[in-house]
């Protein structure tokens, strides 16, 4: 016979007693219950402190939801990622980059090339980086690796474009400046950065020479950085 857990349970709330062994006092409370549209429930208790004084211990973070997420659902354990409800092996082998870019900021995937052709000719006039950005990515070592490059520099997109600053005049945000802009511009710009932080990193022929090969010597320019491919 297969044992039930809480989970298992159609229940809306968890009650938690404490019972004092002294006076016999117990103290009661109940904490919501947050289903998901997939996965495990989980207890909200982001009301435990104040109304117990407690907090909660988790070690490595193995028992704890982060967030509520509309975007992302993720189980490690069992090898599950999911965006917008679409499975990452269905997306990777499916859809191109640009297309998931749109699913995650649409919560819908393009309904036709027309509105895909669109979106990338919006991301790629946004492309463009601030030159301050790119002596960013020069100041990297040559052997870095470019992963490493590319976190390092999407960490300082922040201070660039948090508000859609830095970006050329001649392309305006299309919209009222919000969280959208700024994630189209992100994108837009982790696409250079990553053609950037590969280019910084390797000796693969220069997108501004492409018939002849980079020197080490050549690689150590910082101008070499400030001509990205798209990719």
């Amino acid at each position: 016979m297969t044992t039930r857990r809480i989970a298992d349970l159609a229940a809306a709330t968890l009650t938690v007693s404490a019972r004092d062994e002294t006076s016999g006092e117990e103290i009661t409370i109940q904490l919501p219950i947050v289903r998901g549209s997939a996965g495990a429930p989980a207890v909200d208790i982001s009301t435990l402190p104040a109304a117990t004084g407690l907090y909660t211990l988790d070690p490595g973070f193995v028992a704890t939801g982060s967030c509520r997420s509309a975007i992302t659902f993720i189980d490690g354990p069992a090898g599950v990622l999911l965006h917008r409800g679409y499975g990452i092996d269905d997306l990777a082998a499916r859809s191109s980059y640009l297309e998931v870019v749109y699913l995650l900021l649409n919560n819908r995937l393009p309904a036709s090339q027309r509105r895909l052709d669109l979106f990338t000719e919006e991301v790629i006039r946004r492309m463009s980086v601030d030159r301050r950005l790119e002596s960013f990515m020069s100041g990297f070592p040559d052997d870095a690796h470019p992963m490493a490059v590319m976190v390092g520099t999407v960490r300082a997109l922040s201070a660039f474009s948090h508000d859609c600053r830095g970006w050329p005049a001649a392309t305006p945000p299309p919209r009222p400046v919000g969280t959208v802009c700024c994630a189209k511009c992100a994108v837009s710009a982790l696409r250079t950065t990553v053609a950037g932080s590969h280019a910084c990193s390797s000796a693969l022929p220069s997108p501004c020479t492409p018939s002849a090969p980079r020197s080490a010597n050549q690689r150590r320019q910082p101008a070499s950085c400030r001509h990205y491919v798209q990719v």
